[in-house]
């Protein structure tokens, strides 16, 4: 996606499988210790670290670096991207509370774990998406830059 946009060019290996592993561990990590506070501190966390991933692999940034420069990219825009996360995370809240209300506790059935994991699988699809238009609305253009130190 990031190579479409023009962020990285064609045939490039930027990132690495071991940044993202890493990027994705500190995150959830973050992100997991926000929400024992409460919910709200997790959304928070998660919409300053929302562009993270996508700086990581356009940038070449370090896993620290792109939560860092995430954070400071999304100053302006943590309210929307939380809102947005919400949007995003719904249906994954919905699949949680059915599979509670209307399933049985002891027993684990096929369609009931093959729900929840599809709806995991596409809100984190989503929340990539909301990571690329977070990058695409906060990164800034190597025009601006080049008039910058010209």
């Amino acid at each position: 996606m990031a190579q479409r946009q023009g962020w990285i060019p064609p045939g490039s290996s930027a990132g690495g499988v071991l940044g993202l592993l890493g990027l994705n561990i500190l995150h959830t990590v973050g992100v997991g210790l926000a929400c024992l506070l409460l919910l709200l501190p997790g959304l928070y966390v998660a919409a300053r670290w929302s562009a993270a991933g996508v700086i990581l692999v356009a940038e070449r940034a370090s896993p620290t670096e792109a939560l860092g420069e995430s954070w400071t990219r999304t100053r302006e825009w943590v309210g929307v991207i939380a809102l947005v996360l919400c949007g995003v995370f719904l249906p994954l809240v919905a699949a949680g509370v059915a599979l509670a209300l209307w399933t049985d506790p002891g027993s684990t059935s096929v369609g009931a774990v093959a729900g929840t994991n599809l709806a995991i699988a596409l809100s984190y699809v989503c929340a990539w998406y909301v990571g690329m238009a977070v990058y695409a609305r906060t990164r800034a253009s190597q025009e601006e830059l080049e008039q910058v130190f010209a």
